[in-house]
């Protein structure tokens, strides 16, 4: 198969197929395949095969061949010098971190006051649409959990996988873009700083020019991307997160609660 998009160029396509005909006529056209009868329906098959693809470190190179992006390079920049030194090394993935901090500096997290404080100014929440592509979310406590969990696991046992096999994903819950705009659009007009109870839509262009002048990309990245991962990795090591949605529920109600008394500081 051919392509001219430079990201399918260089991405390996393994197809899931339910029978061997459908498999030999892929793999006439250059697919790779892997037979599951049950299809889309067979969902531990589904999580066999994912489980048994690690290749996270070779995906993250070759996106950032393609497209250099900070925090991939610092992943990759780790794994290839912890190699090249002889040093194992881990990498945590974290989604949307929330939550109120308890160290000497930042005790936020980024997408949620950015949300809250534009509501603010805006008299109204809102989100880009269409607001449907949900990220998972991790209590900024029960983050610091895993790296304490992985430090310790990694002391303990020195076998443990490490370096390009030393991924760590934590989230612990998900939520839509257009639910967090809600939310925040519910409760800051019951405290009367925002002048409707219903979140609005706005286009991208629109975002960026609030957000990051006019940057498109790092806009959607930040705002209204889409990710799945499953933190098992973490758990089978004994790692054990104790926040419950509502905690999530409650750290955004806290989140608007303190940037409007910030607000009326300034």
């Amino acid at each position: 198969m051919t392509a001219l998009d430079p990201i399918l160029i260089s991405t390996i396509i393994v197809a899931i197929v339910r029978s061997p005909s459908q498999a030999d006529i892929l793999k006439r056209k250059g697919v790779d395949t892997v037979v599951i009868e049950g299809g889309l329906d067979d969902t531990d098959g589904l999580v066999n095969l994912a489980n048994q693809d690690g290749g996270i470190y070779e995906y993250e190179v070759k996106r950032e061949n393609i497209s250099p992006y900070a925090q991939r390079t610092t992943d990759v920049t780790v794994v290839s010098m912890g190699e090249r030194l002889g040093i194992r090394t881990y990498i945590i993935m974290p989604p949307l971190v929330y939550g109120q901090g308890t160290g000497l500096f930042n005790q936020r997290s980024q997408q949620i006051p950015m949300l809250i404080r534009n509501a603010l100014q805006s008299g109204r929440a809102e989100y880009i649409a269409p607001g449907t592509a949900s990220i998972g979310h991790v209590h900024v406590e029960d983050l610091a959990a895993l790296f304490v969990a992985v430090i310790v696991e990694a002391l303990a046992k020195p076998k443990l996988a490490s370096g390009r096999n030393g991924y760590f994903f934590a989230g612990t819950g998900r939520h839509s873009w257009v639910e967090v705009a809600q939310y925040i659009a519910t409760d800051g007009y019951a405290l009367g700083a925002l002048e409707s109870a219903n979140a609005a839509p706005i286009d991208l262009t629109a975002a960026a020019a609030k957000f990051w002048e006019g940057d498109e990309i790092h806009t959607e990245r930040i705002l209204a991307s889409s990710s799945r991962t499953k933190a098992e990795r973490g758990r089978e090591i004994g790692w054990k997160p104790l926040r419950t949605d509502r905690d999530w529920r409650r750290s955004l109600i806290d989140d608007l609660h303190g940037i409007i008394r910030e607000a009326k500081v300034e």
